[in-house]
């Protein structure tokens, strides 16, 4: 888990670098079911991750949604370099770290261990990975016009840092 966080923020996936190099990471963590995921790219650097594991049709989709942009480091300065991460006193340092690439990975790690079970859900699973939630959404506009069914699902987890409180409603 821990490796895939880092490699999450070592991708630097800021508007000005765009979100392609973190959602190739995570093309690479769910290589061994590239047949259910789609890597969806624009303007050379934005992109999409979806993995769309169908279930058995008798039950609403689950959707884990996240976001691979992060803020700019600004001219604040850090302690540690903003995007190369450091682990220390059983945490882990670097931008985006809380918003949102653990949850991020938290979320993939999830997906996965199902995936890797082998159990078919009742319904279809579903892991999206967008862009530009810190600016225009526009990843979470591909994503709606790309699976325009989504709407019906049975839920929604967005592991979004909100200091451990429970919400039921996001932008």
């Amino acid at each position: 888990m821990k490796k895939l966080l880092k490699q999450l923020i070592i991708a630097n996936s800021t508007l000005e670098n765009g979100e392609i190099s973190a959602a190739k990471q995570l093309a690479e963590f769910f290589a061994p079911f590239n047949d259910i995921c789609r890597l969806s790219t624009w303007d050379q650097t934005r992109a999409n991750f979806v993995l769309l594991a169908p279930g058995k049709g008798i039950k609403k989709s689950l959707i884990f949604v996240s976001h691979l942009d992060v803020v700019p480091a600004g001219d604040v300065p850090w302690t540690y370099p903003p995007f190369e991460p450091v682990e220390k006193d059983g945490r882990i340092y670097g931008r985006g770290a809380s918003d949102m690439k653990g949850g991020l990975t938290a979320a993939a790690f999830a997906v996965k261990e199902i995936l890797d079970s082998g159990l078919q859900l009742a319904g279809d699973l579903i892991f999206a990975a967008t862009a530009g939630e810190e600016t225009d959404s526009i990843g979470m506009k591909f994503f709606l016009d790309q699976y325009p069914d989504i709407h019906d699902a049975a839920g929604v987890i967005l592991p979004e840092p909100t200091d451990l409180k429970v919400i039921n409603a996001h932008r």
